[in-house]
């Protein structure tokens, strides 16, 4: 599970006397000038606030189990096109977080679980995780073009709330590979981004 960051909300409260950020986010666009060395995570929950910032870019996570809970023939996106159009609007770039395992795909458990599939090809039909990331990156191809693959995979014990890797080392390094070369197929000027790992394990 992908603990919600507080990052944003820290900084909103320390320079909120500064900026007289307004209590709506229905301000105008443009209060700040995005700058693309700093960014804040999920900013659509305060693009006012954001905005006011200069903040340049966001993450989106995008939780396959919760996208995609009971089959593939689910699809609940994380944040509504209204407010990806309006993150774009205020000059944010947007970077993808691909995570977690829907409990349909793997018998290892929901969230760290390997993806049945995952050590086929990246075009093969069995190929649960390359299906999903395929799907993902070409619905959202010119709107995010930055993904980052899976987050903190080096929290080893499975009773923190921050562990959401159970696969070996070669699995996460297939679950990668199998990431990359799907997006980079779908969307060829993608960016792809290794996962972020803590700092303290």
């Amino acid at each position: 599970m992908v603990r919600k960051s507080l990052g944003l909300i820290l900084i909103c409260a320390v320079l909120a006397p500064v900026l007289s950020v307004a209590s709506t986010d229905e301000a105008p666009v443009g209060q700040g000038v995005p700058d693309r060395r700093f960014g804040a995570i999920e900013t659509y929950d305060a693009p006012a606030a954001a905005a006011a910032m200069g903040a340049g870019w966001t993450r989106v996570p995008f939780l396959w189990a919760q996208m995609q809970p009971n089959g593939t023939h689910e699809w609940i996106p994380p944040i509504s096109d209204d407010a990806l159009a309006l993150e774009i609007a205020q000059g944010r770039q947007l970077v993808g977080l691909v995570i977690t395992t829907p409990a349909w795909a793997t018998d290892a458990g929901i969230g760290p679980g390997v993806p049945y599939g995952l050590h086929t090809g990246h075009n093969d039909p069995n190929n649960l995780w390359a299906n999903f990331v395929r799907q993902l990156v070409s619905i959202y191809a010119g709107r995010i073009d930055h993904w980052i693959i899976w987050n903190e995979p080096d929290v080893w014990d499975a009773a923190h709330p921050g562990y959401t890797w159970g696969g070996s080392v070669e699995d996460f390094l297939q679950l990668q590979r199998v990431a990359y070369l799907t997006i980079k197929e779908t969307n060829p000027g993608a960016t792809v981004i290794f996962a972020g790992t803590s700092y303290w394990w």
